[in-house]
């Protein structure tokens, strides 16, 4: 397993602190994922990011568990980034979120290398059902 890619079930059995990067451009939408993870995962670490230059460049330069950033974000875009954070991090894992409905993206994010794609009207159940998969995979 790649350092800083841990399973859930490994990080609570040693009390481990998750590190999570949510990354999206929309402050409420970052408060609101925040919280949403604070009260799931309370000994989470979790950073923000606003843009994609951002991300990717905290990406890249700390360990992480789980990456969840928006599609459309100022800078290179979703997608780009997305490629980027694979070609640097292959097992790292990446929940994308948008506004834009399922059917319109998921192939797509799903080919370009995210574990899964949760519509922002399906928050939060559909994010931490997502999180909640990718970690399990990762046993």
């Amino acid at each position: 397993m790649q350092v800083g890619v841990r399973s859930f079930s490994a990080c609570r059995r040693l009390n481990v602190m998750l590190r999570i990067i949510i990354a999206d451009d929309h402050p409420a939408v970052l408060q609101a994922v925040k919280q949403l993870l604070q009260e799931e995962f309370p000994s989470a670490y979790i950073e923000e990011a606003k843009d994609t230059k951002t991300l990717l460049d905290q990406v890249l330069n700390q360990p992480w568990d789980l990456v969840i950033s928006d599609l459309v974000m100022p800078g290179e875009g979703g997608f780009a980034v997305l490629k980027k954070i694979k070609q640097a991090k292959k097992n790292l894992p990446v929940i994308i979120i948008s506004t834009y409905p399922a059917d319109q993206y998921l192939v797509r994010v799903l080919r370009a290398g995210a574990e899964d794609f949760v519509a922002k009207d399906s928050l939060p159940g559909g994010l931490i059902d997502a999180i909640r998969k990718v970690f399990k995979n990762k046993k």
